[in-house]
């Protein structure tokens, strides 16, 4: 196996141990906006300010179905494409995919982390009002 081998490999556990993370993050910070929504009451009695925050949580968990579908069928289609030649023949793979879901992976845990500030700019200014 060689260094990019090895170095792919474990680019892949990482990227994929933090698709969970961010995925379980976004679910978890839904449920803390639900937190704060009375009691009987409907979706739009959540404070606004967490409007923002459920908003680019959903952005995060719709890219996050993006990016592995876009996966499942770029590399689909790669495979379908050279199933019938031989290994050689194949050529190494073009690396459009690569950048194409290395995108798609930035995008989804950049949202999650900007619904998280916006989150803990919330809570910080319930638990620390400022001085009037």
């Amino acid at each position: 196996m060689s260094l990019f081998d090895g170095a792919h490999g474990e680019f892949n556990i990482y990227s994929g141990k933090a698709s969970d993370v961010a995925r379980q993050l976004a679910f978890a910070g839904l449920g803390f906006i639900w937190l704060f929504k009375p009691d009987g009451a409907d979706i739009k009695a959540v404070p606004h300010q967490l409007h923002a925050a459920a908003v680019v949580l959903i952005a995060g968990l719709a890219l996050d179905a993006i990016h592995y579908l876009a996966g499942s069928l770029i590399w689909g289609g790669y495979a379908l494409h050279y199933r019938a030649k031989a290994e050689d023949a194949m050529g190494e793979a073009p690396m459009w995919p690569f950048w194409t879901l290395n995108c798609l992976f930035l995008a989804k845990t950049l949202a999650v982390a900007v619904g998280y500030v916006i989150l803990l700019l919330y809570v910080k200014a319930v638990l620390y009002p400022a001085s009037a």
